[in-house]
């Protein structure tokens, strides 16, 4: 008999192998078991690029490196009961690129945290499969969502009421840094340990309580982000 207590969704949700999205102004989350169709990480560096009269080759001047996350997964029904609870799921999500009013004033913009294993992750927080989006997700906005049913999969059926089996959807994350990043004039990182991507879980959750309780590591990636490292790096001069 084939052991299958390793596969299957219930394997992939245990495993944190899903995508989970959260609202900062709302407290909601959503999750998708990760079917993912595509994703990319893109990294840009942006320069603002001046011509001067006499000169080959235009003035460069650093502006900043922005990261996008684009992501596409498939939401897969098994039966019409699943398939009612996908559209839920998807209208929930879609309500949360809406801003919270008080009255007719907005009050808080669609700020979102989004998690997927250790592909994307607040790599200075503790990311064991259990922290969720809101504990150790990537700080961001998501320019909309494309909802695209798979008409080659079909629909289950309810009076004149269908429910597709399969929905591809598909989102652009633009990442929000919330911590240090670049090098030291003094040949150290300010980088959060093992950024981007969380290559050994030991290391990290380790990185990540000695963080947080202020300590340091023993080189000079230590307690980055903290106020003695700030204060330490104000000192020696440099643009913190």
């Amino acid at each position: 008999m084939i052991d299958t207590s390793d596969v299957g969704p219930s394997h992939q949700e245990g495993k944190g192998q899903v995508l989970d999205f959260f609202s900062v102004h709302t407290g909601e989350r959503v999750t998708f078991r990760a079917f993912l169709t595509d994703f990319q990480d893109q990294f840009q560096s942006e320069w603002n690029s001046e011509d001067v009269y006499g000169r080959m080759d235009p003035i460069q001047t650093f502006k900043g490196t922005k990261r996008t996350i684009s992501v596409a997964w498939d939401c897969v029904a098994g039966s019409k009961e699943q398939a009612k609870e996908n559209m839920g799921k998807c209208a929930a999500l879609f309500k949360m690129l809406y801003p919270t009013y008080e009255g007719t004033t907005m009050k808080a913009s669609p700020m979102m945290k989004l998690k997927f294993a250790n592909l994307i992750t607040d790599t200075k927080v503790s990311s064991s499969s259990d922290t969720t989006a809101e504990q150790a997700g990537l700080t961001g906005t998501i320019d909309g969502f494309a909802y695209s049913p798979d008409l080659e999969q079909g629909f289950f059926e309810e009076g004149a009421s269908v429910f597709p089996q399969t929905i591809t959807l598909e989102c652009t994350f633009i990442v929000m840094h919330t911590h240090d990043l670049g090098h030291s004039t003094t040949g150290g990182s300010r980088f959060p340990d093992q950024f981007p991507y969380i290559r050994d879980r030991a290391s990290a959750d380790a990185a990540a309580s000695n963080t947080a309780t202020g300590g340091t590591t023993g080189d000079d990636t230590a307690g980055v982000g903290t106020a003695e490292r700030r204060e330490a790096e104000a000192a020696r001069g440099l643009d913190t």
